[in-house]
């Protein structure tokens, strides 16, 4: 039984006079076994024995099992509760598709070697060195301009560039098995490849970041990306090991290694499109919002993410009716000297999280950012935007809004301004009109929308949008007053 030990307060002699009358239970049903478990942030130390100050027995459940080392080595700590529930899908495919581009790097490595001179006693070392430290060169020019003009989309886009910068890398490995046939182009060749490589690396690093984070659910976004690269180079190897057979074997044999690269790249692009396809994201980009929005206004409903990440394009490509331009300047916004003279008078007092202008003969939305927006008044201006975009695009009020009871918005009058700016004949004074109307609705509705978006399980403070860096502020006598613009 359990022995309870005191302590006298003036010797240290045990007094156990008092506990003989008590049917303890029998230790090992009395104390909790307190077993190893998988926690990504803990800090506990398990161990196999007893504590002496308390006598406490802790029982560690031991992993023995290969199939357990396994998982430890190359999956997440706490997997799957501690990752997305499309992580494995994702990995297997994204596993299929790097050994597929390790044969094919592998085969393009022995052709640029070759063409690079290796093996030729006509060719000098000199020759060689310059043109891969050109190649080089060419490929970090090309990694700073594509940063530069295309890294705010990544985040927004990622599972289409992610796909996008593997197609790249196909084409890099073509050109290198491509450049060993024209020997008076292969410089040229080679620093087109370095380029597109380069291009690939921004955006394959870019948007597996974007995926990692998706990916983890417990704040263990490095322990993801590590095991990732973990399961990477494990591919990698193996893909070595096979290529260190397969390479001597068809060096000779140009048809044998253009048959393998078809074979190998056709594997590897439909490993990522199904890997791509597979992620089922619950932020909001661009394309998302637009086809949740839609479903909603036409009564369906918010669907959730596994209904509406399928509806998104995988190849990079603008859906909407009218193209919305966020964060633009004050000069996209005001179409004239009057109007923004108009504007000002009628803001002046007031300091608006953001104003948005339509323009239907480029089929355009503009969205100017006050400084002081968030996330939710990001949404609200696109909200604006898409209702805008239903009612010209189907000349039609949508019947969730009208059965709110929005009867004062003027639906007829709405459906003639809509008419209009779909034929191309608005004026930039009924454009307004329009704009305003659907204010009305927006402030009227979008709470109904963002609370059953909520529950369909998105997660309203991931926008993923291509924003534009243009802010503005209201300064009336150097005072700025607040209010909401809905």
């Amino acid at each position: 039984g359990l022995v309870l030990k005191m302590a006298s307060s003036s010797t240290s002699e045990i007094d156990t006079d008092w506990y003989g009358e008590f049917d303890w239970p029998k230790r090992e049903n009395f104390l909790p076994k307190i077993e190893e478990e998988d926690m990504t942030n803990s800090s506990t130390n398990h161990f196999d024995g007893e504590d002496e100050s308390s006598n406490l027995k802790v029982v560690s459940k031991k992993k023995t099992s290969r199939m357990d080392i396994l998982k430890d080595v190359f999956l997440p700590r706490g997997y799957p509760q501690s990752v997305s529930s499309d992580y494995m899908v994702y990995q297997i495919w994204d596993t299929i598709q790097a050994f597929c581009s390790s044969i094919t790097g592998t085969l393009a490595t022995h052709a640029v070697l070759k063409g690079a001179g290796v093996g030729d006693s006509s060719a000098t070392p000199l020759a060689a060195t310059i043109t891969w430290m050109l190649k080089d060169g060419a490929g970090m020019i090309g990694r700073i301009l594509f940063a530069w003009f295309k890294g705010s989309e990544l985040d927004a886009n990622a599972k289409q560039w992610r796909l996008v910068a593997d197609m790249l890398n196909d084409v890099a490995i073509f050109m290198d098995l491509l450049a060993p046939l024209f020997p008076h182009l292969f410089l040229m060749i080679m620093c087109i490849s370095s380029v597109t490589r380069a291009v690939v690396g921004v955006a394959g690093g870019a948007t597996r970041a974007a995926i990692t984070e998706h990916q983890a659910l417990k704040n263990n976004m490095a322990d993801v990306s590590a095991k990732d690269g973990s399961q990477e180079t494990l591919v990698n190897f193996i893909a070595l090991l096979v290529g260190l057979v397969l390479t001597p074997a068809v060096a000779d044999k140009p048809v044998v290694v253009w048959f393998l690269f078809v074979v190998f790249t056709v594997l590897h692009l439909l490993a990522n499109y199904i890997a791509v396809t597979s992620v089922v994201m619950n932020s909001l980009n661009r394309n998302r919002f637009h086809y949740l929005t839609e479903a909603f206004l036409k009564g369906q409903g918010a669907l959730p993410p596994k209904k509406i990440n399928p509806m998104e394009p995988i190849i990079p490509k603008n859906v909407d009716y009218l193209t919305a331009e966020i964060g633009v300047s004050a000069k996209d916004i005001f179409f004239s000297k009057q109007h923004f003279l108009s504007e000002f008078q009628s803001f002046k007092h007031i300091k608006t999280k953001g104003m948005l202008r339509l323009d239907c003969k480029a089929r355009k939305v503009y969205i100017a950012l006050s400084r002081m927006h968030d996330q939710v008044d990001l949404l609200k201006f696109l909200y604006h935007k898409e209702i805008i975009e239903y009612v010209i695009r189907y000349r039609s009020v949508p019947e969730v809004i009208l059965s709110e009871g929005i009867g004062k918005a003027q639906p007829k009058r709405m459906i003639e301004l809509a008419t209009a700016c779909y034929n191309g004949l608005a004026t930039p004074e009924e454009e307004n009109s329009l704009v305003q109307m659907v204010g009305v609705l927006v402030f009227n509705h979008y709470h109904h929308f963002s609370n059953a978006v909520l529950i369909a399980g998105w997660d309203i403070r991931k926008c993923q949008m291509v924003i534009r860096g243009w802010r503005y502020s209201w300064e009336t006598d150097g005072i700025q007053l607040e209010n909401d613009f809905y």
